[in-house]
């Protein structure tokens, strides 16, 4: 098993697997098989729709889970809104909301903006909200979970009726879980207010100042803009790009002029916010008085992030199986995870010719 095929549940969670092993290490693990639209042609087609229908970047995962897991998978959020279509089996799901602090979490503001995924550790209770749904999945159903809401599986159903109960033969009973959760980006390729706010500011000359230990620059207003992100009333920061949603066509201009206003009024609160700063680390009144520059590069910003989308989806379309029938089978994962890691609007020198090295160096100081 490749890294876009993992089994989880059991101590090797990556590994290679010859015939005589993998059926028992299935039997009693969660098969886990990445990408799957750039090896199914039936899904690459789903996938197809969804992005072309969504605008928006889109992968598919596949999940097999043995019956009577008490834990499919343990409480954690995840990046990305996540479609779940059960074809096999059952699957129960406890959906909370988040508590305010992390809602619409965004990577750098809120860390890694995900929890309860490393070293298998179930996220904090103190980070959960009330329950929102506990259903349980069968063949046809489709889940929308939307990201950053915490969330957990198990294959042990125990709220079926009596009459659902009696009506189950002994093989269903013990019938796999199967199911395919299709996923669209936007936070994980920060298409997000709060990176469209911080490119402006990269672009328009506040991100020159040298860092403390004299090596490479960094943006010192970047904090101010993270404290900001995390109140209450920077919450908007927080919020998807509407860069395509239901989008026929694909007229991202649109777009443009509604998503540049509201983040006009953003960037102004942030500038606003770094004034009554009393050490902002050698930023000039007059750069930040530039309200000019400020609106330029906003303008030159918002454009980026569409011109980009629309290329990024291109590419991405020719990695789905029956795009893709030139490249050899078992690179087919790869060469999309290689696509998918060049997405996004902010990658390379277009926010400052430093790069995300950069513009994103106050997060990790």
């Amino acid at each position: 098993l490749d890294d876009s095929m993992m089994l989880k549940g059991t101590p090797a969670l990556k590994t290679q697997l010859d015939g005589p092993h993998a059926i028992p290490a299935v039997q009693t693990s969660t098969l886990h098989i990445g990408a799957i639209q750039a090896i199914h042609p039936g899904a690459g087609k789903l996938l197809l729709e969804f992005q072309r229908a969504l605008g928006l970047a889109t992968n598919g995962n596949l999940y097999s889970t043995p019956a009577n897991f008490q834990t499919a998978a343990a409480l954690h959020t995840d990046r990305m809104d996540g479609y779940i279509f059960q074809t096999s089996g059952s699957k129960r799901w406890q959906v909370y909301e988040p508590v305010p602090q992390i809602f619409n979490p965004v990577w750098g503001v809120h860390e890694n903006a995900e929890w309860g995924k490393e070293d298998g550790q179930p996220m904090s209770k103190g980070m959960v909200g009330k329950m929102v749904m506990d259903v349980v999945l069968r063949p046809g159903d489709i889940l929308y979970v939307p990201r950053g809401f915490p969330h957990a599986t198990s294959t042990v159903v125990d709220n079926t009726t009596p009459e659902e109960e009696e009506g189950r033969t002994d093989t269903e009973k013990e019938e796999p879980s199967i199911a395919i959760t299709l996923s669209t980006h936007t936070e994980a390729h920060h298409l997000v207010y709060e990176k469209l706010v911080r490119c402006t500011l990269a672009r328009s000359g506040y991100c020159e100042q040298p860092k403390p230990d004299g090596d490479g620059k960094y943006c010192p207003i970047g904090r101010v803009l993270t404290k900001y992100a995390l109140s209450e009333k920077g919450q908007g920061l927080r919020q998807s790009l509407p860069v395509g949603f239901l989008n026929e066509g694909r007229q991202w201009l649109t777009f443009v002029q509604k998503m540049a206003h509201k983040s006009e009024r953003m960037l102004k609160a942030v500038v606003d916010m770094a004034k009554e700063e009393d050490n902002i680390m050698g930023l000039s009144k007059d750069l930040l008085d530039d309200t000019q520059k400020l609106s330029e590069e906003l303008v030159q910003t918002a454009g980026q992030v569409f011109r980009t989308q629309t290329r990024d989806l291109d590419a991405l379309e020719k990695t789905f199986a029956g795009n893709n029938d030139d490249i050899p089978f078992s690179q087919r994962q790869q060469y999309w995870a290689q696509m998918f890691g060049r997405t996004g609007p902010f990658v390379g020198g277009f926010c400052h010719e430093g790069g995300p090295n950069v513009f994103f160096m106050d997060y990790f100081m």
